[in-house]
C-alpha cells in the first residue's frame, strides 16, 4: 500500500519533522500500487568496498555508497558485520531471499536493475528514469527541508532537483512491512534506494528487530525516528557523489 499526500509542509526539523509529516498523510485512505516482479542484478565485478570509510563502490560508474553501520547494523539474519549480497550469492540459500525478492517485487518499476543488498535491509537499484509518474508522498534535500507533495497538483514532467530526492512509503499489513524507497540521481543517472522494515512474521527463519505491526496506522509514527535516518543516509550517499 502506497501513502497517498493531502497536505504540505515545509522545513520541518529532523524527526519531529518526520513524525508530524506521517501524522498528515495518515489522515487519508491507503492504497495498492501497481507492482512488477521483474529484476535483475548488475556484474558484481563492478564493485567493491571499503571498510574506512564504509562504502561500496562501483567502478564501472564511480558511484559511491557510504553505509551507515550504526543505522544498517544488525542484519536481519543475524551478526553485526553488515552482508553485502549481490549476484554471486543472491540465491534461495541466502536466509533473507524470500523477503528481499518480494520486497523488490513490490516496487511499480517495471524495469529494475539492482546493484546490491545490504543489512538484509538496504537496496540499491539503477533504474531506467526517474518514474515521474510516480507521485512521492514527499520530496527532501541534503539541506534538511520537507515538503508534502499533493497528488491532484503533481506535475508528471517534473524532474529530481541536484540535492533533492523523492520518497514514498509502501505499507503492506499482510506482509507486516514498510518499504521507504527513495529516488534520486547519481551521476547524472537515476537510482533508487529501498530501506525495508519488517516486524516479525511467521515463515521468516529468522529474527526482525521490529516485534510490534509497524503497519498499524497508530504504530507509524514511532518509526519516525528511523525514517529520518534513513533521509540522512539517502543525503550522505547524495553528497559523496556530487
Amino acid at each position: 500500500m502506497q501513502i497517498p499526500s493531502r497536505m504540505k509542509y515545509i522545513d520541518f526539523n529532523k524527526h519531529i519533522m518526520m513524525k508530524n509529516v506521517i501524522v498528515a498523510m495518515l489522515t487519508v485512505l491507503l492504497f495498492t500500487g501497481c507492482a512488477s516482479s521483474n529484476f535483475r542484478f548488475i556484474d558484481s565485478s563492478e564493485l567493491s568496498m571499503t571498510e574506512i570509510p564504509l562504502e561500496v563502490i562501483n567502478s564501472k560508474t564511480n558511484v559511491k555508497y557510504p553505509l551507515r553501520k550504526d543505522l544498517l547494523s544488525p542484519n536481519y539474519t543475524g551478526g553485526y558485520d553488515l552482508n553485502f549480497i549481490n549476484q554471486s550469492n543472491f540465491n534461495n540459500e541466502y536466509a533473507a531471499y524470500d523477503l528481499i525478492r518480494g520486497s523488490i517485487s513490490q516496487l511499480p518499476f517495471k524495469e529494475k536493475t539492482v546493484e546490491f543488498v545490504s543489512a538484509d535491509k538496504f537496496v540499491v537499484l539503477r533504474l531506467d528514469n526517474e518514474h515521474h509518474e510516480w507521485v512521492p508522498n514527499y520530496s527532501l534535500n541534503v539541506k534538511g527541508d520537507c515538503v508534502v507533495e499533493l497528488a491532484d497538483e503533481w506535475n508528471s514532467n517534473r524532474k529530481l532537483q541536484p540535492g533533492s530526492f523523492w520518497r514514498n512509503l509502501i505499507i503492506s499489513p499482510s506482509k507486516k512491512r514498510v518499504l521507504c524507497v527513495d529516488r534520486l540521481v547519481l551521476k547524472g543517472n537515476p537510482y533508487a534506494v529501498m530501506y525495508v522494515m519488517q516486524a516479525d512474521k511467521k515463515g521468516y527463519p529468522f529474527p526482525t528487530l521490529y516485534h510490534w505491526n509497524i503497519t498499524q496506522p497508530e504504530m507509524l509514527p514511532n518509526i519516525s525516528v528511523t525514517l529520518e535516518g534513513f533521509a540522512d543516509m539517502t543525503r550522505k550517499i547524495i553528497e559523496a557523489n556530487q
